[in-house]
């Protein structure tokens, strides 16, 4: 997993890596406390202010240095700023590119919502994994809900970390389908899903604000050879 995605609550709980994986999600899955960028005479908006960070995000050849011009302008509202960071998307350092996805967070705008898409659809194969799961942690934040459709396909994606973060997403925002998307995870007639992503899925129905069926719970828990996984979903039975 790529730091972006480890700093992600969810995905470290559906991973098992910390308590607490039946913890109820955030509010409709919509990410609260972004906070509001009007102030635009601060030093902050100043673009004159901004231009060394600009100019470092865009040709430093110092990989710590353009993740720091990252940080530094993420929740500044200009259009200049958003511009950058939509650009960094295909900085050539997978690590600058993931930060650059995390900080459109600050950036709810239809430029940022059509930037980040692009990255998770990835038809030019071009973005890396890591990337293109900080993306769905972007847009699970700032896409209304029931918008979320993206998320939801991205579950089915060859890549692990993308598919667990699109789980992750499904979670937070208690996303119209999610359920039988990850009941699709862990059914997984084909052999298609690794151990971590069923898992994770497992886990995630437990964080789910509309139950499972438990009538497709038991199916699942009789037909389960995965030991790890059987005591998630038998915990789930029980719920249920």
């Amino acid at each position: 997993m790529s730091p972006v995605v480890k700093r992600w609550p969810t995905v470290a709980a559906l991973l098992g890596l910390v308590p607490g994986d039946h913890a109820p999600p955030s509010s409709q899955g919509v990410e609260v406390g972004v906070r509001a960028r009007i102030a635009s005479s601060s030093a902050t908006n100043d673009s004159s202010a901004l231009q060394p960070w600009l100019t470092a995000l865009a040709s430093s050849p110092e990989l710590s240095v353009r993740i720091k011009a990252v940080r530094a302008l993420a929740e500044t509202a200009l259009p200049s700023v958003n511009a950058a960071l939509c650009a960094a998307l295909r900085d050539p350092a997978a690590e600058v590119a993931a930060e650059a996805a995390d900080a459109l967070r600050h950036h709810r705008d239809p430029d940022t919502v059509t930037a980040l898409s692009a990255v998770v659809e990835n038809a030019e194969g071009y973005f890396a994994g890591g990337v293109r799961a900080a993306a769905i942690r972007t847009l699970s934040a700032i896409l209304p809900h029931g918008r979320g459709q993206s998320i939801v396909l991205a579950v089915g994606d060859a890549d692990a970390e993308v598919s667990v973060a699109a789980i992750a997403g499904i979670v937070d925002r208690n996303e119209p389908g999610g359920g039988d998307a990850l009941f699709a995870v862990l059914e997984n007639p084909r052999g298609y899903y690794v151990s971590l992503t069923r898992g994770a899925a497992a886990r995630g129905m437990r964080r789910l604000v509309t139950p499972p069926d438990p009538a497709r719970l038991r199916a699942l828990l009789e037909a389960e050879d995965d030991s790890e996984i059987r005591d998630v979903l038998r915990g789930l039975v029980g719920e249920a």
